[in-house]
Protein backbone atom coordinates (compact mmCIF):
# COMPACT_ATOMS: atom_id res chain seq x y z
CA UNK A 1 0.00 0.00 0.00
CA UNK A 2 2.61 2.40 0.98
CA UNK A 3 4.37 1.93 -1.90
CA UNK A 4 1.41 2.45 -4.57
CA UNK A 5 0.80 5.42 -2.28
CA UNK A 6 4.55 7.06 -3.37
CA UNK A 7 3.77 5.99 -6.91
CA UNK A 8 1.03 7.66 -6.89
CA UNK A 9 2.42 10.72 -5.36
CA UNK A 10 5.36 10.58 -8.09
CA UNK A 11 2.54 9.92 -10.87
CA UNK A 12 0.11 12.37 -10.58
CA UNK A 13 2.27 15.27 -10.75
CA UNK A 14 3.82 14.13 -13.89
CA UNK A 15 0.09 13.86 -15.38
CA UNK A 16 -0.35 16.85 -14.61
CA UNK A 17 3.26 18.32 -15.94
CA UNK A 18 2.55 16.79 -19.09
CA UNK A 19 -1.06 17.53 -20.17
CA UNK A 20 0.43 21.22 -19.76
CA UNK A 21 2.46 20.66 -22.30
CA UNK A 22 1.90 21.15 -26.05
CA UNK A 23 2.97 20.15 -29.76
CA UNK A 24 2.70 16.92 -31.21
CA UNK A 25 5.09 14.54 -29.37
CA UNK A 26 4.38 11.01 -29.44
CA UNK A 27 7.07 10.24 -26.59
CA UNK A 28 5.39 12.62 -24.49
CA UNK A 29 1.50 11.29 -25.37
CA UNK A 30 2.84 7.33 -24.72
CA UNK A 31 4.35 8.45 -21.19
CA UNK A 32 0.87 10.79 -20.71
CA UNK A 33 -1.08 7.77 -21.58
CA UNK A 34 0.87 5.65 -19.22
CA UNK A 35 0.33 7.55 -16.05
CA UNK A 36 -3.28 8.04 -16.75
CA UNK A 37 -3.78 4.23 -17.31
CA UNK A 38 -2.48 3.93 -14.24
CA UNK A 39 -3.84 6.12 -12.35
CA UNK A 40 -7.69 5.08 -13.48
CA UNK A 41 -6.43 1.73 -13.39
CA UNK A 42 -6.75 1.28 -17.21
CA UNK A 43 -4.67 -1.76 -18.31
CA UNK A 44 -3.83 -1.13 -21.92
CA UNK A 45 -1.28 -2.88 -23.95
CA UNK A 46 1.48 -0.77 -26.43
CA UNK A 47 -0.35 -1.72 -29.70
CA UNK A 48 1.49 -2.22 -33.44
CA UNK A 49 0.50 1.29 -34.48
CA UNK A 50 2.08 3.27 -31.49
CA UNK A 51 5.60 1.41 -31.03
CA UNK A 52 5.43 1.41 -35.30
CA UNK A 53 4.66 5.44 -34.18
CA UNK A 54 8.05 5.80 -32.89
CA UNK A 55 11.07 6.15 -34.98
CA UNK A 56 13.32 4.65 -32.80
CA UNK A 57 14.56 1.31 -31.50
CA UNK A 58 11.76 0.58 -28.21
CA UNK A 59 10.44 -1.70 -25.82
CA UNK A 60 7.67 -1.91 -23.73
CA UNK A 61 7.20 -2.12 -19.77
CA UNK A 62 4.74 -2.98 -17.48
CA UNK A 63 5.28 -1.96 -13.94
CA UNK A 64 3.19 -5.03 -12.01
CA UNK A 65 -0.35 -5.73 -13.54
CA UNK A 66 -0.47 -2.26 -14.57
CA UNK A 67 -0.65 -0.82 -18.46
CA UNK A 68 2.16 -0.72 -20.36
CA UNK A 69 4.87 2.03 -21.35
CA UNK A 70 6.77 2.25 -24.37
CA UNK A 71 10.62 3.26 -23.62
CA UNK A 72 12.85 4.40 -26.05
CA UNK A 73 16.37 3.60 -26.75
CA UNK A 74 18.79 6.44 -25.67
CA UNK A 75 22.20 5.28 -25.36
CA UNK A 76 24.15 2.03 -26.02
CA UNK A 77 27.61 1.04 -25.05
CA UNK A 78 29.59 -2.28 -23.79
CA UNK A 79 26.49 -4.42 -24.78
CA UNK A 80 24.02 -1.81 -22.02
CA UNK A 81 21.30 -0.21 -23.38
CA UNK A 82 19.86 2.67 -21.59
CA UNK A 83 16.03 3.33 -22.32
CA UNK A 84 13.74 6.19 -21.41
CA UNK A 85 9.75 6.95 -20.78
CA UNK A 86 10.44 10.90 -20.93
CA UNK A 87 12.55 12.47 -18.12
CA UNK A 88 10.38 10.35 -15.67
CA UNK A 89 10.98 6.72 -16.41
CA UNK A 90 14.69 4.93 -16.89
CA UNK A 91 15.67 1.53 -17.28
CA UNK A 92 19.29 0.74 -18.04
CA UNK A 93 19.77 -3.37 -19.43
CA UNK A 94 22.61 -6.03 -20.41
CA UNK A 95 21.45 -9.19 -22.39
CA UNK A 96 17.34 -8.63 -21.34
CA UNK A 97 18.79 -8.15 -17.94
CA UNK A 98 17.61 -5.03 -15.75
CA UNK A 99 20.63 -3.34 -14.59
CA UNK A 100 19.56 0.03 -12.90
CA UNK A 101 16.14 2.00 -12.77
CA UNK A 102 14.89 5.29 -12.20
CA UNK A 103 11.05 6.65 -11.13
CA UNK A 104 9.94 3.22 -9.91
CA UNK A 105 9.30 2.66 -6.42
CA UNK A 106 12.12 0.98 -4.69
CA UNK A 107 14.77 1.42 -7.46
CA UNK A 108 17.49 -0.53 -8.65
CA UNK A 109 20.52 0.87 -7.88
CA UNK A 110 22.96 -1.06 -9.64
CA UNK A 111 23.99 -4.89 -10.18
CA UNK A 112 27.40 -6.39 -10.81
CA UNK A 113 27.20 -9.54 -12.25
CA UNK A 114 29.43 -12.56 -12.92
CA UNK A 115 30.42 -12.85 -16.38
CA UNK A 116 27.24 -14.79 -18.39
CA UNK A 117 23.94 -14.51 -20.42
CA UNK A 118 20.26 -15.59 -19.33
CA UNK A 119 20.33 -19.58 -20.08
CA UNK A 120 24.08 -20.17 -20.41
CA UNK A 121 24.64 -21.12 -16.90
CA UNK A 122 22.89 -22.93 -14.36
CA UNK A 123 24.28 -20.23 -11.10
CA UNK A 124 24.77 -16.84 -11.08
CA UNK A 125 25.94 -14.82 -8.32
CA UNK A 126 25.80 -11.00 -7.84
CA UNK A 127 25.17 -7.94 -5.51
CA UNK A 128 23.07 -5.49 -6.07
CA UNK A 129 21.80 -1.93 -4.63
CA UNK A 130 18.51 -1.03 -3.70
CA UNK A 131 19.25 2.59 -2.54
CA UNK A 132 15.96 3.59 -1.52
CA UNK A 133 16.27 0.79 1.05
CA UNK A 134 19.49 1.85 2.05
CA UNK A 135 21.03 -1.66 0.63
CA UNK A 136 24.37 -1.84 -0.99
CA UNK A 137 26.38 -4.60 -2.12
CA UNK A 138 24.07 -7.33 -0.99
CA UNK A 139 24.98 -10.87 -2.44
CA UNK A 140 22.43 -12.41 -4.42
CA UNK A 141 22.55 -16.28 -5.41
CA UNK A 142 20.59 -17.45 -8.21
CA UNK A 143 19.94 -21.10 -10.02
CA UNK A 144 19.00 -21.09 -13.43
CA UNK A 145 16.55 -23.98 -14.83
CA UNK A 146 14.86 -24.22 -18.05
CA UNK A 147 11.03 -24.13 -17.72
CA UNK A 148 10.45 -25.28 -21.69
CA UNK A 149 10.37 -24.09 -25.24
CA UNK A 150 7.54 -21.48 -24.95
CA UNK A 151 5.45 -19.59 -27.92
CA UNK A 152 5.23 -15.41 -27.16
CA UNK A 153 2.86 -13.37 -28.57
CA UNK A 154 4.80 -9.85 -29.32
CA UNK A 155 3.10 -7.09 -31.51
CA UNK A 156 0.61 -9.74 -33.08
CA UNK A 157 3.67 -11.70 -33.97
CA UNK A 158 4.47 -15.59 -32.92
CA UNK A 159 8.00 -15.59 -31.98
CA UNK A 160 9.24 -19.06 -30.81
CA UNK A 161 11.23 -19.16 -27.23
CA UNK A 162 12.71 -21.05 -24.42
CA UNK A 163 11.59 -20.00 -21.35
CA UNK A 164 14.56 -19.56 -18.26
CA UNK A 165 14.30 -18.92 -14.60
CA UNK A 166 16.19 -17.67 -12.25
CA UNK A 167 15.30 -18.56 -8.76
CA UNK A 168 17.25 -15.91 -6.24
CA UNK A 169 18.24 -15.05 -2.75
CA UNK A 170 19.03 -12.24 -0.68
CA UNK A 171 19.77 -13.77 2.11
CA UNK A 172 21.06 -10.24 3.56
CA UNK A 173 17.56 -8.38 3.46
CA UNK A 174 15.90 -12.13 3.37
CA UNK A 175 14.62 -11.50 -0.23
CA UNK A 176 13.42 -14.48 -2.65
CA UNK A 177 12.48 -13.75 -6.19
CA UNK A 178 12.23 -15.22 -9.71
CA UNK A 179 13.74 -13.82 -12.70
CA UNK A 180 11.88 -15.05 -15.95
CA UNK A 181 13.98 -14.52 -19.48
CA UNK A 182 12.36 -15.76 -22.86
CA UNK A 183 15.28 -16.75 -25.22
CA UNK A 184 15.36 -17.19 -28.64
CA UNK A 185 17.09 -21.08 -28.58
CA UNK A 186 19.33 -20.27 -31.71
CA UNK A 187 21.46 -17.33 -30.61
CA UNK A 188 20.41 -16.52 -26.98
CA UNK A 189 18.76 -13.39 -27.96
CA UNK A 190 16.22 -12.17 -24.97
CA UNK A 191 13.03 -11.57 -26.58
CA UNK A 192 11.09 -10.80 -22.95
CA UNK A 193 12.15 -10.45 -19.18
CA UNK A 194 10.17 -10.59 -16.42
CA UNK A 195 11.83 -9.63 -12.71
CA UNK A 196 9.90 -11.01 -9.85
CA UNK A 197 8.47 -9.57 -6.75
CA UNK A 198 10.59 -9.80 -3.66
CA UNK A 199 8.95 -11.93 -0.79
CA UNK A 200 10.42 -13.40 2.44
Amino acid sequence: MKSSLRLLAVLAPIAVMLTGCAGNDPERDMLLSFVQNYLTGTHEKVSVSQAAGVPYASLGLEFGSGPQVLLVLGMGRGGERDWYAGEAIFVRTQAGRVLRTAGFPNDLGGISLAPGVPGQANEIAYTVDLPDMAVFGAAAQCMRTQAGDETLRILETNIATRHIVERCEVPAIDWKFNNDYWVDPADGYVWRTQIGRAHV
